[in-house]
């Protein structure tokens, strides 16, 4: 491959937010990928930046299915007062425990899949 600036000259990597070849006398090594030399080096470290960012959110959502359990238990506990509950507002706490049984269910099982393909 060669230069995309200088087509006599090989490329020695690829810029990392354009994608072109580029030789020595082109190129800027920032530590985390080359970008063109007075062009690119903004965007490149913008690029490693959210790559950064998406890093770290990608491991603390790990840990969301405490807030299923969350979820399932505040939902159980709606649903066992429905059941014992003398209140006309049997059916509100029987419906909304329901709901959130299986919003918790439906989250813990999506986020399980999700995180299975991640690995």
């Amino acid at each position: 491959m060669h230069c995309f600036n200088h087509t006599e000259k090989e490329a020695i990597g690829i810029c990392k937010s354009c994608q072109r070849g580029l030789c020595p006398d082109c190129a800027t090594d920032l530590g985390h990928g080359l970008a063109c030399a007075g062009k690119h080096e903004k965007d490149v470290n913008t690029i490693k930046t959210l790559i950064d960012l998406n890093v770290k959110i990608s491991e603390s959502t790990t840990q969301t299915w405490k807030a299923y359990l969350l979820f399932v238990a505040l939902g159980s506990v709606l649903i066992h007062e429905g059941l014992l509950s003398e209140h006309n507002f049997t059916n509100v706490f029987l419906g909304f425990g329901i709901c959130f049984v299986a919003f918790g269910v439906y989250g813990y099982f999506y986020n399980k899949k999700l995180y299975a393909r991640k690995d």
